[in-house]
């Protein structure tokens, strides 16, 4: 969908401050070198970290530093500020701050676009990278979604997307694999993962990467309750960060809806997911598609089947206890719920764990879990089966659908529009640098995490951890939405409509909370079926 360049006046950037909690390091000023071009990079030191920004500056150091960027000036020093300042802030700042390269998350790109924060760099986004041996440019590395979110209605790009990072389920397959765990084709839970005869999971496709794993809820049900049989804690979350689970929750509603997805933040195209009526059994049935106009309807969009299973969902595990005990106590930090669960299959102090619902950056930020455990036999990384699970279907009927995946974070990479004009040139440079197949295949190897692009790993593949392949084979196969619009509508009501915020207008923040609290799915859903309809939407507009 194209899209209306409309500046709108709503809160300039997305509030919801990613929690994960790292070290500052690198970087720093350790003095002017007035021989060269200095250049000034902001970094969020969350989940992500910044050694893999300490590799790429060093690299780009060492092969420009005979390039005059300036006149009489000869190669170049970066200056890294690893830290967690907001994107409000760094925004709010940014005529007046010396950083001129920004990696930074929740980013509601549209508005920071019409605020005028964001340097166009269209020239360097098309051209392809041929200095560095490459026949693509940076748009060509784009996911279809992609290309259509960050390319504005006049044909420009203001910024790129930096890692990915969707909120999914981590399981071990060592475990898994120990106690038969992965469904045979009469969907009985008795084989290893490098058994012939699984079932073909949630993609209906035999030999593929999710064989043996749970295809539906029901199954993921049977999952669990196996678990619990042989002793085994399903899956844990962090209780002092409710917003992990509240992420989940959005990846599962996308995934419900499909291609029908983005229309929840464009507010314009047709839902054919909708419900009509649900019965005392919970079975749903489905009105008309209706097509939905921002300015009239867009109200409908929250009578969609997937808040409904989503919240169901939630309300199944809870009800039926598959989680680690200590999973609700609001003293675990993600830090915790990461440590918990990995060091459940070595330590007799704490039960087993099958699975943990985190952001997939959560292996970069338990290194030192991993430093610590290293007195335990094959415990590191490279040594355990961490795998990241594909999303079961709600329904019999969605299997073989394609996956969705949101990307809640936002992270994005770009040049403040304040830079000094005899600058651009450099800090143009260094972003394109940063997103050559080198600097690609550097950040997942100093990382364990991707970045937004569709790229070529088979170089490096085999030598990567099976956490990190696993991201690569999952993620290789799925339909990547962005959770945002240049919708004026959307962006003015951001706080009511964008995942971070939705559950807080209705009730708890976090819809596993609000399940905990006494509320049930229905309850949840009929909520936001009451809170939007035509008499509101119409307060909205």
């Amino acid at each position: 969908m194209k899209k209306t360049w409309t500046k709108v006046l709503a809160l300039l950037c997305a509030a919801t401050a990613c929690a994960p909690i790292a070290g500052c390091g690198g970087g720093g000023d350790n003095g002017i070198d007035n021989t060269k071009t200095q250049l000034f990079v902001f970094n969020y030191d969350g989940g992500v970290g910044h050694k893999w920004l300490d590799a790429v500056v060093a690299r780009f150091e060492a092969d420009f530093a005979e390039t005059e960027f300036t006149e009489g000036k000869k190669g170049v020093q970066i200056h890294q500020r690893n830290d967690r300042t907001s994107i409000e802030q760094l925004v709010a700042k940014m005529s007046t701050s010396r950083e001129e390269v920004f990696f930074a998350e929740n980013v509601n790109y549209y508005n920071c676009i019409a605020e005028g924060a964001f340097l166009d760099i269209t020239d360097i986004m098309e051209k392809p990278l041929t200095e560095y041996g490459e026949t693509e440019s940076i748009v060509d590395k784009l996911y279809p979604d992609q290309k259509d979110f960050y390319q504005a209605s006049n044909g420009r790009y203001y910024a790129m997307p930096h890692a990915q990072s969707p909120t999914l389920i981590t399981y071990d397959a060592d475990l898994f694999d120990k106690h038969f765990l992965f469904f045979d084709q009469e969907g009985e839970l008795t084989k290893r993962s490098t058994d012939e005869g699984k079932s073909y999971g949630a993609d209906n496709l035999p030999g593929t990467y999710d064989d043996g794993l749970p295809a539906t809820y029901e199954e993921f049900y049977t999952l669990c309750d196996t678990m619990i049989g042989r002793g085994i804690a399903p899956m844990t979350w962090s209780g002092m960060y409710e917003f992990y689970m509240t992420r989940f929750s959005a990846q599962l509603r996308a995934d419900f809806d499909g291609a029908e997805a983005d229309v929840a933040y464009n507010l314009n195209g047709t839902m054919s997911k909708l419900v009509d009526t649900i019965d005392e059994d919970g079975n749903v049935t489905y009105k008309d598609p209706v097509t939905i106009v921002d300015n009239t309807n867009g109200y409908e969009i929250f009578s969609s089947a997937s808040y409904y299973y989503t919240f169901k969902f939630f309300e199944d595990i809870y009800t039926n206890e598959y989680y680690f005990s200590k999973s609700f106590n609001t003293s675990v930090s993600h830090t915790d719920a990461q440590r918990n669960f990995l060091l459940s299959r070595f330590s007799s102090k704490v039960q087993d764990i099958g699975m943990l619902v985190e952001g997939l950056y959560w292996v970069n930020e338990s290194s030192s879990a991993f430093t610590d455990m290293e007195s335990y036999a094959n415990s590191s990384l490279q040594e355990r089966n961490l795998r990241i699970m594909p999303l079961p279907k709600a329904t019999e009927a969605q299997v073989g659908e394609q996956t969705t995946v949101v990307d809640s974070l936002n992270q994005m990479a770009f040049i403040s529009a304040y830079i000094d004009e005899d600058k651009k040139e450099l800090a143009k440079t260094f972003l394109r640098y940063c997103e050559t197949q080198k600097s690609l295949e550097e950040f997942v190897q100093t990382t364990n995490l991707t970045r937004n692009f569709k790229v070529d790993y088979s170089n490096i593949y085999d030598d990567l951890a099976p956490y990190t392949q696993s991201i690569i084979d999952f993620l290789g196969g799925v339909r990547y939405l962005m959770p945002a619009s240049d919708n004026p509508i959307f962006q003015k009501n951001y706080t009511a409509l964008a995942d971070d915020y939705q559950m807080g207008t209705i009730s708890d923040p976090d819809p596993m909370i609000a399940i905990k609290s006494g509320k049930t799915a229905e309850q949840l859903f009929n909520a936001f079926r009451t809170k939007y309809n035509a008499n509101t939407w119409k307060d909205i507009l």
